[in-house]
């Protein structure tokens, strides 16, 4: 703003957009997948038959379920998605005695990892099947197959992101420092950011049903950022800048159960 031409006078940055998407194991594809083939659906269908009527015959449709079950959430295990973007204006007033730009800008980033937890749960069900089948550990094998659920499944896509809003101005000027001529600037500005930190089970159709209330953090605050440039009037310019000066500590938080308070994670 400030080692620009005299000729200058304005200066305008449209919004500027970026987005980008990483998801080098296709998880997203694989999920969608799992979900269309309805295997919890299936075997919540095998256990609730089996309830019914627990014979030998019903307990082999159980245990296969199972393994349809655990072979797929194995696959899933492990695999991250990423996303990442952001976008920015900027309205500049470029002056060597002082310089002057208003601005705003975003910045989204998100990332998650599939992680499979019902090995022991589900090797535990196929278990009290059997024992329940063949009149085993009565009635306890049979009562925790009757109390078994696949809405209570923990495997999730443990998913972390952050947007951080900016909106601020910038003043710059140049100076004579010992017969060099290096413009100085600062920026005071204003961020808000939200922190998001939930587990989206993979029983679950969409990240609709994770509630913001129960896994964002929000913060505002004021910080700012300095930075010096000299033009060297041959095509080259060079620069240092140091952002956010004031350092700053931000907790992810997350609600142990729907509606409660969130706490640090």
């Amino acid at each position: 703003m400030s080692i620009s031409k005299d000729s200058d006078d304005f200066a305008l940055i449209l919004p500027t957009i970026g987005i980008r998407v990483a998801d080098p194991q296709n998880l997203r594809d694989n999920v969608d997948s799992f979900q269309n083939g309805n295997y919890l659906n299936n075997l919540q269908t095998a256990v609730t038959n089996f309830n019914t009527a627990p014979t030998t015959g019903n307990a082999t449709i159980v245990a296969n379920n199972i393994n349809a079950v655990s072979a797929q959430l194995t696959t899933l295990s492990n695999k991250p998605i990423t996303v990442d973007g952001g976008a920015a204006t900027v309205v500049a007033l470029p002056s060597k005695k002082l310089g002057t730009a208003f601005f705003i800008n975003a910045t989204a980033a998100a990332g998650g990892t599939f992680q499979y937890n019902d090995a022991a749960t589900l090797r535990t069900l196929s278990t009290n099947v059997n024992n329940c089948a063949n009149g085993l550990n009565l009635p306890t094998s049979c009562n925790a197959v009757s109390s078994f659920n696949t809405n209570n499944l923990t495997s999730a896509i443990n998913v972390r992101g952050v947007t951080l809003g900016e909106y601020g101005v910038s003043l710059s000027r140049e100076f004579n420092i010992s017969d060099h001529k290096v413009a100085l600037g600062i920026t005071p500005k204003i961020i808000k950011a939200k922190l998001f930190d939930a587990n989206i089970k993979v029983n679950d159709n969409n990240l609709n049903n994770a509630t913001g209330a129960d896994y964002i953090a929000e913060y505002s605050y004021a910080n700012f950022d300095l930075g010096a440039a000299k033009n060297y009037n041959n095509g080259w310019t060079t620069g240092v800048v140091i952002k956010n000066v004031i350092p700053q500590t931000l907790e992810f938080k997350r609600a142990l159960t729907p509606g409660a308070t969130p706490i640090a994670t």
